[in-house]
């Protein structure tokens, strides 16, 4: 599951920066797959009983979880920008009518172009299951920033990522080898064919 974009031909080759997409849904574990396999990979790790076996309410609450781009509590990868570049964020919300999800973008706003011409600037929107709404920003504050659900309960049980905003000019060379943070002993490679 996730999500298409269709446009217009070239429109996405026309606009340079950095583009992101993100899909918040709440999802249920029980309806995987791989459920069996992650109730004996995460008993494991925990070495406690995480699944209650019996038919409860509880039970099937444990399984549910939300998340952006089907990833929970931040583990979304590789959304790095620059301070004033900017960035295309297409945002959807899945999932049935329970599902409306209020976005909230920290240290920065998102501006929202209009069919008339006019711009609205605003740090939070909201998404309705099965709308897509495409939003810009010109990020301005460097640092690591939260974007995430203002439902509570969708926020604690995994529905937020993080995107880090640089300063392009202090961050001219790849991330920690500037810095001499990371040293070459540190540096491994693998291979990525298939």
């Amino acid at each position: 599951m996730g999500v298409v974009l269709t446009c217009h031909r070239d429109v996405l080759d026309k606009k340079p920066g950095h583009r992101f997409v993100l899909a918040f849904t709440t999802f249920d574990e029980s309806q995987s797959w791989f459920q069996e396999e992650n109730k004996k990979s995460l008993a494991l790790q925990s070495q406690t009983q995480i699944y209650d076996e019996t038919p409860s309410k509880r039970a099937h609450l444990c399984q549910l979880l939300s998340g952006v781009n089907g990833r929970v509590d931040g583990s979304v990868p590789g959304m790095i920008i620059f301070a004033g570049k900017e960035v295309t964020w297409h945002l959807m919300a899945l999932g049935s009518d329970q599902d409306p999800h209020h976005i909230h973008f920290h240290g920065n706003t998102l501006l929202l172009r209009t069919g008339g011409g006019s711009t609205h600037r605003r740090g939070s929107l909201h998404l309705y299951p099965g709308i897509g709404v495409t939003a810009y920003m010109i990020p301005m504050t460097p640092g690591l920033w939260l974007v995430h659900c203002l439902n509570g309960d969708h926020f604690s049980v995994g529905m937020f990522a993080t995107f880090l905003v640089l300063n392009p000019e202090v961050c001219r060379g790849p991330l920690g080898l500037q810095s001499g943070l990371i040293k070459d002993s540190q540096l491994t490679a693998s291979s990525s064919d298939g």
